[in-house]
């Protein structure tokens, strides 16, 4: 079997593209799910109940610092993103 794709899941809503990915030859490894219009993150809170809240963020980024995130978790070799 080929080694699974590694994928940053972003607008992750409750996860139903995740669902299918991970269907095929994809696994996620950092997800982020921010509401603008609320201060309740409720998609996220049912995200992190199916899927377990370890690298998924209700964070606002911007590019670059979601990119600096990123580098940051890959360079760090027993950072959950690289296994």
């Amino acid at each position: 079997m080929k080694d699974k794709l590694r994928v940053v899941e972003l607008f992750a809503g409750v996860g139903g593209f995740r669902l299918g990915l991970e269907k095929s030859n994809y696994k996620i490894v950092w997800s982020n799910q921010w509401e603008p219009s609320t201060k309740k993150q409720h998609a996220s809170l049912v995200y992190e109940s199916r899927f377990g809240k370890q690298n998924h963020s209700t964070q606002l980024y911007s590019v670059k610092d979601l990119l600096a995130e990123i580098i940051l978790c890959k360079q760090n070799k027993e950072h959950p993103i690289n296994n």
